[in-house]
């Protein structure tokens, strides 16, 4: 069909626990979110990778978990 298209390209994945946005939840990703759990940084809904409303060390451990599962 003719028309008119828009291509919208974001920067961020919307994967929960991709924090480096290469598409994958690796030991990166795990190392990522214990420096900004030990720095008190702003995090965001990705981060609560055990979905428990609170990201803290247990997100780090269900992350870890998840990584050497696959």
């Amino acid at each position: 069909e003719s028309g008119d298209y828009i291509v919208i390209i974001d920067d961020e994945t919307k994967i929960k626990g991709d924090l480096d946005n290469d598409m994958i939840i690796d030991t990166f990703d795990a190392a990522m979110l214990m420096q900004l759990i030990i720095n008190h940084a702003d995090t965001t809904d990705k981060c609560d990778f055990n979905n428990n409303g609170t990201v803290n060390a247990l997100d780090v451990s269900a992350m870890i978990k998840y990584i050497v599962m696959q």
